[in-house]
């Protein structure tokens, strides 16, 4: 869609992201979803002064299996190659596109 057409908006309310601002409160509803759902923000929230790894757990416990499959389906897995330490890099370190799938892989 074209930019300001309330794609991310709309995305933040499915998550219960969303706040009125021409009412000032929340707006109340709901959705039906089947399944899980996880909602990825446009500008990634990183944990400063951690590793990529903690960055993607995010204070989850450790999963192996789930782990590498979100590496993969996010791509992140081909930006840690690049880096010398792997996962064990600091955030800092990914370059921008790196940001995106680490936020990808969280989710």
């Amino acid at each position: 869609g074209a930019t300001k057409s309330g794609k991310s908006t709309l995305l933040a309310g499915l998550v219960g992201g969303c706040r009125s601002e021409h009412w000032g409160e929340d707006l109340d509803g709901g959705v039906l979803l089947s399944g899980r759902l996880a909602y990825a923000p446009q500008e990634p929230s990183l944990l400063a002064s951690c590793s990529v790894r903690e960055n993607v757990l995010c204070g989850r416990p450790w999963d192996s299996q789930r782990y590498e499959q979100a590496l993969i389906t996010s791509t992140l897995s081909e930006d840690l190659l690049q880096l010398s330490n792997g996962d064990s890099s600091m955030v800092e370190e990914l370059p921008g596109k790196g940001l995106a799938a680490m936020q990808l892989a969280r989710a």
